[in-house]
């Protein structure tokens, strides 16, 4: 049965139980972060996001060779501290469109590293929510699934504590996409993907191993 969910909505994420009516989805949406979600009831009503490309992979995780090809599709690598926000109105979506990722703040981003680029931006904005603790990823890199705040909502990692370091694969903004308005780049491009880490500086094992994913300079 397929199931449109609003954002209010949360859902977790958990390999998908043996049911031949559940649905699947793409887990590339590129430069938008924003798609129907397919997802069905389980258990007590719990909806599940349930990505394709993870259906069949164990522990419902990334291998990889797939994280490697998230970097190299990244158009920009950058490593960034949350810096400041501010109030932000969400914008309109098409019709039809009922989920999307937490627009509630822009957050300021100030440039700590260009891994790859260009990006002359030294200092930068991306949507998101405020929060007061870290988000770090619990996992051994590479990562196989977004950290843990983004693995029950939106299938994206959505917000951010300002003074923390973020790890940002980005990607541009499609042209018809309601994000266009007011953002060029987006890390809301591969559900469930680690496009947008929380780390520890630029001896993260998280940077270490994106680092010596990328060509020599």
């Amino acid at each position: 049965m397929r199931v449109r969910l609003v954002a209010a909505l949360a859902f977790v994420v958990v390999p998908p139980p043996d049911r031949p009516s559940a649905p699947t989805l793409p887990a590339d949406v590129p430069g938008t972060g924003l798609a129907e979600v397919a997802a069905h009831a389980a258990g007590e009503g719990a909806a599940v996001c349930r990505v394709q490309a993870l259906m069949e992979q164990p522990g419902y995780q990334y291998t990889a060779a797939q994280i490697r090809g998230m970097v190299d599709r990244a158009d920009v690598i950058v490593r960034a501290m949350a810096v400041d926000s501010a109030r932000a109105e969400a914008p309109e979506l098409p019709p039809g469109q009922f989920l999307r990722p937490n627009y509630e703040h822009r957050i300021d981003f100030r440039t700590t590293e260009v891994l790859r680029g260009p990006w002359p931006d030294s200092v930068f904005t991306l949507p998101g929510r405020v929060i007061d603790q870290d988000d770090f990823n619990p996992n051994p890199v590479p990562y196989g699934m977004v950290r843990p705040t983004g693995q029950r909502g939106n299938c994206f990692a959505t917000e951010y504590r300002i003074g923390g370091e973020y790890l940002l694969l980005l990607r541009p903004v499609a042209p018809d996409s309601p994000l266009r308005d007011h953002f060029s780049m987006t890390v809301w491009w591969k559900f469930l993907g680690p496009t947008n880490e929380q780390i520890r500086g630029a001896d993260d094992p998280w940077v270490q191993w994106v680092r010596d994913r990328l060509p020599a300079p």
